[in-house]
């Protein structure tokens, strides 16, 4: 009886493996493309099926600041009317649009509050100082005059002296100098955190190359043209002498090497 011998043979793996990445890889592309087109479509399907219900057109709108305005006067805000889906609504471009036209606030954000409502946050600028024209006006940190006029002066706001109507334009930001040595000035105030600074009640900007603050007592404090840390440190050193000794000085002149006290 005859026997048949077969001869084994060995299929290395290494033959194999450069016909096997091709294929894993155009399944993998095939695959990732397969979700990316379900998704895609998912997408469009979802959002021409919410644009077109009924149940999600707007019926109400908040506006939030420091209280609540809704009703009519919040869709006069917005310029939108009641009935529009709100999906169909790109809230970045109805921030950007209203923030264009109202300018006075820092930040607006709208949101979405399912299934018929928007939110529109409105955030004030702060105020750090004050110029008086016919009436007392907050200016903030990038020199925007915000238009929210007071015949008193505004609580805890340094009243700035000497920038002149044509320097400004209300609700609109300002390139005047002495506005923006203001600027300048009460940054380094509130960096150095002198516990005077709160004490000054007006800076006195008429000439910027001698500027002077008004403490809330009336005193004078006389910087020259140059209004710097170092003096604003001396100025700390004798308003202490002053309280030790129980002085009461007009002003207090830093113009020169040796601080003068002058009468009232």
């Amino acid at each position: 009886m005859l026997k048949r011998r077969f001869r084994k043979t060995r299929i290395k793996k290494g033959n194999l493996l450069p016909e096997f990445i091709p294929r894993i890889l155009t399944r993998f592309f095939l695959l990732g493309f397969i979700f990316f087109f379900l998704v895609f479509w998912f997408q469009k399907l979802s959002h021409l099926f919410l644009t077109n219900l009924s149940y999600f057109r707007l019926s109400e709108v908040y506006i939030k600041n420091h209280s609540y305005l809704e009703g009519e006067e919040a869709f006069e805000f917005i310029r939108l009317k009641p009935g529009v889906n709100i999906f169909n609504i790109d809230l970045s471009s109805l921030a950007r649009e209203l923030k264009e036209r109202h300018p006075q606030y820092a930040e607006i954000t709208v949101k979405r509050i399912l299934p018929h409502k928007l939110l529109v946050v409105l955030k004030e600028r702060e105020p750090i100082m004050q110029i008086k024209m016919s009436k007392f006006y907050p200016v903030d940190k990038n020199g925007f005059i915000i238009p929210y006029a007071k015949e008193t002066p505004y609580a805890n706001l340094p009243v700035i002296l000497g920038v002149e109507p044509g320097e400004i334009t209300l609700n609109n930001f300002s390139n005047s100098l002495r506005i923006k040595k203001a600027i300048e000035i009460i940054d380094a105030l509130i960096k150095g955190n002198f516990s005077w600074r709160v004490r000054v009640a007006k800076i006195n900007l008429s000439s910027l190359n001698d500027i002077s603050f008004f403490l809330d007592d009336g005193v004078e404090v006389r910087f020259g043209a140059l209004v710097k840390k170092e003096k604003f440190e001396r100025l700390s050193q004798v308003l202490e002498e002053i309280k030790i000794k129980a002085l009461s000085p007009g002003f207090i002149d830093l113009r020169f090497k040796d601080v003068i006290l002058g009468p009232r």
